[in-house]
């Protein structure tokens, strides 16, 4: 119980990387500079209205905690600004499914099948960051090629589905971890089934996972770390 509040305590403190987003729904709807810094409990004092001007402008992030009263009546609308749409299939019926998938994506890395006409994009990882300590992989395959070794094996028999990619044409399994460890697990299992078919596209995986979960600063264990002095 004490880990989990001390996790809340941390979040709470974290700078919310969409303040600038936030801020700006309320400005719109008719909120003055004045009125967001004293609901974000930051005072009367005229320098607390150039704070919430360089939140507006993304000059500063505010904590999550300041900006709480402000999630709690636009949060929804913030999420909808942040998802993606993806296809995935029954596997009984074969029918179409369409999953809503909310959250920043920090990951999107294509593993190519090499041929005698160069790199095609046949499987792609995306990640989606929803809260400090969830994730959300979407594996996407690119069926609508035909199959490497089937009989159509040529996949440049398809110039238009590889010149215009988009979600449609990919088939998603939504695979949900939570947790960092969790995740990074994941990955590795993912690197061992593909490194055969993808080489270095597969063996690549974790650490572009690791690295960019380090870049929107989430701790990570086992990194060694060379700082900077100030």
């Amino acid at each position: 119980m004490d880990e989990t509040k001390n996790k809340r305590k941390k979040t709470n403190k974290k700078p919310f990387k969409q303040t600038r987003e936030l801020v700006r729904m309320a400005l719109n709807d008719g909120w003055t500079q004045t009125e967001i810094a004293k609901v974000c409990r930051l005072g009367d004092k005229p320098n607390h209205q150039s704070v919430v001007s360089d939140w507006s402008r993304g000059k500063k992030n505010a904590t999550e905690q300041q900006l709480r009263p402000l999630l709690e009546i636009y949060g929804s609308r913030l999420r909808r600004n942040t998802f993606k749409v993806y296809r995935g299939q029954d596997p009984e019926t074969q029918e179409d499914i369409y999953y809503r998938v909310e959250g920043k994506v920090i990951l999107s890395h294509t593993l190519n099948i090499i041929n005698n006409k160069g790199k095609l994009p046949w499987l792609r990882i995306i990640i989606h960051w929803q809260s400090q300590d969830k994730f959300i992989v979407v594996v996407q395959d690119r069926s609508c090629f035909p199959a490497p070794n089937g009989k159509d094996g040529d996949l440049a028999l398809h110039p238009h589905t590889v010149k215009n990619d988009h979600n449609g044409q990919w088939v998603a399994i939504i695979r949900e971890k939570k947790g960092v460890g969790d995740l990074l697990s994941y990955v590795k299992i993912l690197k061992e089934n593909f490194i055969k078919d993808f080489d270095l596209d597969a063996i690549t995986l974790p650490f572009l996972t690791v690295e960019a979960l380090l870049k929107q600063g989430i701790e990570v264990d086992g990194v060694v770390k060379y700082d900077m002095e100030w």
